[in-house]
């Protein structure tokens, strides 16, 4: 049985007297990989951010994280890597993308800068950007918008994460490229062992990425369970008005889903 990575208990998140997050409590194991569902508001990306340590300082927090597999306090960037929904937040416009993922590895794994942007190049090449060598040099304006999130991965990955979180990672891009970037997603952490967090309002994408998907609703985790279990018999009336409307990748485009009774 793998070991438990990240432990959960009574998570909250308040800002001011609104509290979005209501008590969550969850298990992570090491390897796997879990879908944090919902529509938008639902706290997905909030209790992503938790565990990231990325909540704005205004958030109040209580409840406890812990991540049971590290011997230390998980170190953002070096043992936690965060891809975002939108890649130009991500890339300094003004430097080249070379040195933007060299940077993080000089600063996290301590080596020297050529070693770095050799494994910049080969981190490009993985994310399969053509041409990955010269490419180093380029600036983030330079690529597409699949481009762009593509070497946001290849960021997030340089400094060898344990966990990697995607919270929305492919709900910029068109279609056709949300499902390359979400099948290169799919197989660096299957090569890599990765454990991964996965935010996202698609649960077609969550059923084909993830082991476990956790259903949020107002703030609540409604439904926790395997793919197979919340997909093929799931226990919470939101969680089959999900499934009801068949979402796929131009479910953003939908109107909200109608109020679910008896959940708050």
């Amino acid at each position: 049985m793998s070991e438990v990575f990240l432990v959960v208990e009574d998570l909250t998140v308040r800002y001011g007297a609104q509290q979005v997050l209501q008590p969550v409590s969850f298990e992570l194991k090491q390897g796997e990989r879990l879908a944090l569902i919902g529509e938008s508001g639902s706290g997905k990306t909030t209790l992503a951010m938790a565990i990231a340590g990325l909540l704005p300082a205004n958030a109040k927090t209580a409840g406890t994280i812990r991540f049971s597999a590290l011997a230390h306090e998980p170190r953002a960037g070096r043992d936690i890597g965060v891809v975002f929904q939108d890649p130009d937040g991500s890339l300094d416009p003004m430097m080249r993308v070379g040195d933007q993922i060299a940077e993080v590895i000089v600063k996290h794994l301590k080596t020297s800068w050529a070693e770095a942007r050799q494994r910049a190049a080969e981190l490009m090449q993985q994310v399969q950007i053509a041409d990955s060598q010269q490419r180093l040099r380029s600036y983030p304006h330079e690529f597409s918008g699949g481009q762009k999130q593509r070497i946001a991965i290849a960021a997030a990955l340089a400094a060898e994460p344990q966990l990697l979180i995607a919270d929305e990672p492919t709900s910029a891009l068109d279609t056709v490229v949300q499902n390359h970037v979400a099948q290169l997603l799919d197989g660096l952490v299957r090569a890599q062992g990765l454990t991964m967090l996965f935010v996202t309002h698609d649960i077609a994408l969550a059923s084909q990425l993830a082991d476990r998907i956790a259903v949020l609703y107002r703030g609540r985790l409604v439904e926790l369970g395997t793919v197979e279990q919340v997909i093929t018999a799931p226990q919470h009336d939101y969680t089959k008005a999900l499934l009801a409307t068949h979402i796929g990748l131009d479910w953003e485009k939908q109107p909200h889903l109608p109020e679910i009774d008896g959940v708050l």
